[in-house]
């Protein structure tokens, strides 16, 4: 809602107030249908009222214009007066729209016979303006008529409960509710509120534990793209004690066993009755949380002076497996702790009764109490850029946790080359080549890991590229090299020589592989038709023999070398035995 002192809490969209004539408009009247005072109403004497006469009054009379609108929307809400020197510059106003009510002042000593906004208001049910003649002769107020003009049509959004889960609704528990809005425009705000715990979600889905215990008035309302709330959605729910502990009795449902198992004599087993076995027998007793948290596991046997004094005892919980041993020759007819471990998916306590007559074990009962329910967290793999780098380039890994406590931990892992770092955003460069399985993981505060989620990233083979022209770092000669007149040199120039000369190459590749050994010469008529080339490499030397006769101003293949890391090798080219030249200009080598 809007009006001259800036915007107030409630309906609130910006509009031009000076309202067209074409604008929809309801315009109620003094004496129509639809007004009613209290108090004695006068006609007035003043100039320009609307229609025929306005009237007034002091004293504390009340005047009323009710509204119904034609449509649901936003109107201008105008109020008509006459002008008089005894009219009061301080009228109280108050304006009853659907979603409040609105108060203001007037001043009828200026801006007589026109309408004057008093601001925009939504309305879809039954309105009114209401104004006070407060004060005692000689100041009086005008009633005279009010307007009003839709803006804008805006049906009121509607709020729907899709659903509570689970069913069984117990303190403590993980409840998940999910609802929706339906609108002619668009939802842009939701609100779940409770009766006992006030407003606990902004969001169409809530996932929450912390509900109080009792019956809760649950209602969701929904706001529009133009600020209007719809009337609330409700239903009741109950919230029950907690299910804080599960006890699995022997024989009960969940329990499962090897070998033979007997009724035992010893006193004070839980419930009626315990077992006993002995020779490799085992007994299982099998758990599904009814909340996800952390569980104190204890169990009960029954003492004998027979009993096993290191009884094997596995716990399969939701991240592992925890081995340990108790003595069943003290402690019996009670619980003993066998230590906190997280539960959110089923789990299980076994015992083997190892050794053989008279040694014995106990199979009686287990108990799972919660202590503290926690939400495992998930993970989001955010992005992951480039999508497909080559060898060496930079990659950046973002992603994040979401948890009903604190993310305190990140991990990124490649199944090629093992943990790449613990940071929620990552820029690494050490990729190896090939097609990975990146996995991302999170861990809360309660110290419980995410299931990881995984995305596949192919790096690509980073070719290595070495050229080396002649006159360059890394290269030397013997004997005479001159500049040569050979058209379309590699660089600046190329050089030549005949008899007893030889120019080399030597360089050093970063990464191991094969190369591909390339050579850039200038013709001449007096190039040589055979002319050798030494390439040394990881396998020793190979001797090569090529014709600069053809191939001048390009790359010339002439083979492909296996080469190591870090060693240092050598391209190298000698003049031929015969009058003719070699031409010595560039190398360039190429990792495949």
């Amino acid at each position: 809602m809007h009006n001259s002192a800036g915007w107030a809490e409630g309906s609130v969209l910006s509009f031009r107030t000076d309202v067209s004539p074409n604008t929809p408009a309801v315009i109620v009247d003094n004496g129509a249908a639809g007004t009613s005072f209290t108090g004695t109403w006068s006609t007035s004497s003043a100039a320009d009222p609307y229609g025929s006469s306005s009237l007034w009054a002091r004293d504390g009379a009340t005047y009323t214009w009710s509204f119904t609108p034609p449509s649901p929307g936003f109107y201008d809400v105008s109020m008509w007066w006459t002008q008089m020197s005894s009219r009061s510059a301080s009228v109280p106003v108050q304006i009853e729209y659907s979603d409040g009510i609105f108060e203001t002042t007037v001043n009828q000593q200026t801006n007589g016979g026109q309408w004057n906004s008093l601001g925009q208001f939504y309305f879809d049910s039954a309105g009114s303006v209401t104004i006070t003649a407060l004060g005692t002769y000689p100041v009086s107020t005008c009633a005279d008529a009010v307007r009003f003009a839709l803006i804008k049509t805006n049906q009121r959004p509607t709020a729907q409960i899709l659903s509570i889960e689970p069913q069984i609704l117990e303190k403590g528990r993980y409840i998940t509710f999910s609802g929706k809005g339906l609108d002619d425009g668009s939802v842009g705000a939701y609100e779940w509120t409770s009766s006992l715990d006030g407003v606990f979600g902004t969001g169409p889905t809530v996932l929450i534990s912390t509900l109080s215990q009792g019956t809760h008035l649950i209602t969701l309302r929904v706001c529009d793209d133009m600020g209007i709330w719809s009337l609330p959605a409700e239903k009741t729910i109950t919230i029950t004690a907690p299910a804080s502990e599960v006890i699995v009795d022997n024989g009960a449902a969940g329990t499962s066993f090897t070998g033979t198992w007997s009724i035992s004599s010893a006193p004070a087993p839980y419930g009626s009755s315990s077992l006993w076995a002995r020779n490799g027998a085992t007994y299982t007793w099998s758990f599904t949380p009814p909340s996800p948290g952390f569980y104190d596991v204890s169990m009960w046997w029954t003492q004998m002076s027979s009993r096993s004094a290191s009884v094997p005892v596995q716990i399969e919980y939701s991240d592992g497996i925890f081995e340990t041993t108790v003595n069943q020759q003290t402690n019996g007819g009670q619980w003993n702790s066998l230590g906190q471990f997280y539960f959110d998916s089923a789990g299980s306590v076994t015992i083997t009764a190892l050794g053989s007559y008279p040694v014995s074990t106990c199979a009686d009962a287990v108990r799972f109490t919660l202590i503290e329910t926690n939400l495992r967290p998930t993970a989001q793999i955010l992005s992951i850029l480039p999508q497909t780098p080559q060898e060496g380039q930079s990659v950046t890994l973002s992603g994040q946790g979401i948890d009903d406590g604190q993310i305190t931990a990140f991990e990124w892992t490649s199944d090629i080359d093992g943990q790449l770092g613990t940071t929620s955003v990552l820029t690494v460069s050490t990729l190896s080549e090939g097609t990975h399985t990146l996995s991302f993981r999170v861990c809360d505060n309660r110290g419980i890991w995410s299931e990881p989620v995984e995305q596949t990233v192919t790096v690509l083979h980073a070719a290595e590229e070495i050229i080396i022209d002649n006159g360059e770092p890394g290269t030397s000669s013997t004997g005479t090299w001159a500049v040569s007149g050979g058209l379309n040199p590699y660089g600046a120039d190329s050089l030549w020589a005949r008899y007893n000369a030889a120019y080399t190459w030597s360089f050093q590749p970063q990464q191991g592989g094969l190369y591909d050994v390339f050579l850039w010469w200038t013709e001449f008529s007096s190039r040589g038709y055979s002319i050798p080339v030494l390439v040394t490499h990881q396998g020793g030397t190979t001797t090569l023999y090529i014709n600069q006769q053809t191939g001048g101003g390009e790359w010339n293949w002439i083979g492909t070398f296996p080469m190591e890391a870090g060693e240092t090798y050598t391209v190298q080219i000698r003049t031929p035995n015969d009058n003719s030249t070699a031409c010595a200009d560039a190398v360039r080598i190429i990792r495949q």
